[in-house]
């Protein structure tokens, strides 16, 4: 009934509408033949129309998901190639995953930290599905080593294996839900390693065998801590772990869909796994197996699903209209009203908090900022902004010949600000490090922490493309400095009961939906947006506001830009109109023009400015190839 009254009643409005266009050419063109046409008639048909597209748009939405859900075809998974790997095989998702790729006739590479374990789930297997099925089981503990260790023993175990289907199942959650400062280190890291290092490496050492074929599918496991809520309170590092998941794997997936390498983040919400602590099986909370099946049924679609029928439920369904009533203008009028009005009421909260809402005084927070990366660029920015309020200032960087001269420089036009620096490579002994942080800031005021310091790819190049000693660094630097150096001084914070904390974003995980070429560096940045986010709400109840500043393209040395420009800030014009926000939001632009291309960027479909994004970086890794060339001729 629905499907049949919504191609009516359009027909009905499109009808309405042409007559309405009509009767205006009538009034602007030839007015004595319609005087009386009321005004309000324009009102009504722009409003109207609006709500009517918004039906529309509803009712397509509905189509779509009916077809994912019940009629779109599995894909023949064998198609990819007779191997599968999947890791945390031996429990939950992934143990069920591993009996219905079995099912498919594919063979498995098991990799898990139990060596017993492996070969139970391996005899289950081979009891179940004879011995057509062969396994191969990798016995490794992620959570204990580095990222080029698992590589190499992920390398060697499939050497000669036509392995084109990867499964990254393995993940670490909190035991229980804790505040952030309440995270032991151990449990922090081996998220981090884990959830995030692990799967990346493991997929970089799968990758060159698919891209030689030029096919495979790869299927990493998010989580709705990450994607289905805005945030996720108390197990903040495990739903930012998850971020980074989501956003590697939309960028990687543009990065190789033309190579024939299908990627994929599944999102999974409730499901009865010894994780999530949850037994009984119900509509809204699946099994393993359950999941398993649909979970099937997605691989190489999408780079972004939610496989379960439950889990997918996100539609409002109206009820249905009569055609070419009353009711139904009323109703698409209310529709267009509402929509109108959000339309107004953003612009108004954009005019104001850009333009008229007072910059909050920084000093009640504390007296003394510790800034990250200040030596250069945005960091150095913040430094001179920041005692131009009057705080003191913790300068955290690797070269102390430059944070000597940035000091320096600080004194010379602020005499009265107090000046500690600490010297911390964070590509280095970042645990050595951070205890430095700890020693400096002891006794002091700290109320306020600007995490700025990160790293970028030196010029767009392709995941297989970048190095490990980068992407161990982009990792490191990005994630776990930021991690560690707020697990530093939130204690204090926590104790004083007021704070701030900002942290350096980017619009490449936030404002345009992937970053290709710059997969690592995008999901870094998303682990910041979603730790930030679940900081927010952790504590801001503790007097704390914790938020993710995402800046544009700013005229730095590591977007490459040296002139500023209306839409490319100077690093000062960028740290002015950032220190107007902060207590506010958990997540702003703070450069006004840069929320126009924010708006620009989310008005179009995210297809297009997929498809311009990977030119534009395509074109900067052209450019960064010759420049490599002509170095090495010279």
């Amino acid at each position: 009934m629905f499907a049949l009254l919504v191609p009516l009643s359009a027909v009905a409005h499109i009808t309405w509408i042409a007559r309405c266009v009509f009767e205006c050419y009538c009034i602007l063109v030839r007015p004595s033949v319609a005087k009386d046409w009321p005004i309000e008639k324009f009102f009504l048909v722009a409003v109207s129309t609006i709500g009517f597209i918004s039906l529309c748009k509803s009712f397509i939405n509905f189509l779509r998901w009916v077809w994912l859900m019940f009629l779109r075809p599995p894909k023949n998974l064998k198609e990819y190639g007779s191997w599968a790997l999947i890791t945390g095989p031996t429990d939950g998702i992934g143990k069920a995953l591993a009996f219905e790729m079995a099912s498919k006739d594919l063979n498995l590479v098991l990799v898990g930290r139990n060596p017993s374990k492996l070969e139970a789930t391996s005899n289950e297997i081979h009891e179940k599905y004879g011995e057509k099925i062969h396994t191969k089981n990798i016995a490794i503990d992620l959570a204990q080593f580095t990222g080029q260790e698992i590589a190499d023993v992920i390398e060697e175990g499939i050497k000669g294996l036509d392995v084109a289907i990867l499964v990254n199942n393995a993940g670490v959650a909190y035991p229980y839900a804790r505040f952030f400062h309440e995270v032991d280190l151990e449990l922090m890291e081996s998220i981090v390693k884990v959830n995030m290092e692990a799967a990346t490496w493991i997929t970089r050492a799968v990758l060159p065998a698919m891209l030689r074929k030029k096919k495979g599918a790869i299927v990493n496991i998010g989580s709705a801590s990450s994607e289905t809520l805005p945030s996720y309170p108390l197990y903040t590092v495990y739903a930012a772990s998850k971020a980074y998941i989501s956003m590697f794997s939309k960028c990687i997936s543009l990065e190789y869909k033309q190579q024939g390498i299908d990627i994929q983040c599944q999102i999974p919400s409730l499901v009865a796994t010894k994780m999530t602590k949850m037994k009984p099986t119900s509509f809204l909370i699946a099994s393993p197996e359950m999941y398993s099946k649909a979970s099937m049924r997605c691989i190489g679609y999408e780079h972004l699903c939610t496989p379960y029928l439950s889990h997918s439920v996100q539609w409002f369904i109206t009820n249905a209209l009569p055609d070419a009533q009353p009711f139904w203008v009323l109703v698409l009028f209310t529709l267009g009203s509402f929509s109108l009005l959000k339309l107004s009421l953003s612009f108004l909260q954009w005019v104001y908090v850009n333009f008229l809402r007072p910059a909050k005084n920084l000093k009640k927070y504390g007296s003394w900022a510790l800034v990250t990366g200040p030596t250069d660029g945005i960091g150095k920015a913040f430094a001179f902004q920041l005692a131009r309020k009057g705080l003191n200032l913790i300068l955290v960087g690797r070269n102390p010949d430059k944070l000597k001269d940035v000091s320096d420089a600080v004194l010379a036009k602020y005499g009265k600000t107090q000046i500690k620096t600490v010297v911390v490579d964070f590509t280095g002994d970042l645990d050595d490090g951070v205890r430095r942080i700890r020693e400096t800031i002891e006794g002091l005021d700290v109320g306020l922490l600007i995490n700025n310091v990160g790293i970028s790819y030196p010029y767009a190049r392709f995941f297989h493309e970048v190095d490990s000693e980068l992407l161990r660094n982009l990792i490191k630097v990005n994630v776990e400095g930021t991690t560690k150096v707020t697990q530093a001084v939130l204690p204090g914070m926590v104790q004083r009961k007021r704070g701030a904390i900002v942290n350096i974003g980017s619009g490449a995980a936030i404002v345009i939906p992937s970053d290709p070429l710059y997969a690592v560096y995008a999901a870094t940045k998303a682990y910041i947006d979603q730790f930030s986010r679940c900081l927010y709400v952790e504590y801001k109840k503790s007097g704390i506001d914790v938020q993710c500043q995402v800046p544009l393209y700013v005229a730095t040395k590591m977007a490459s830009i040296r002139r500023s420009s209306f839409f490319v800030p100077s690093t000062d014009g960028y740290a002015r109109a950032a220190l107007r926000w902060i207590g506010y939001e958990p997540r702003c632009t703070p450069y006004w023009p840069h929320t126009l291309l924010w708006g620009l960027a989310c008005s179009l479909p995210e297809s297009v400015v997929d498809a311009w994004r990977l030119r534009f970086c395509l074109r900067i890794r052209k450019r960064g190839q010759q420049k490599d060339s002509s170095l090495k001729q010279a």
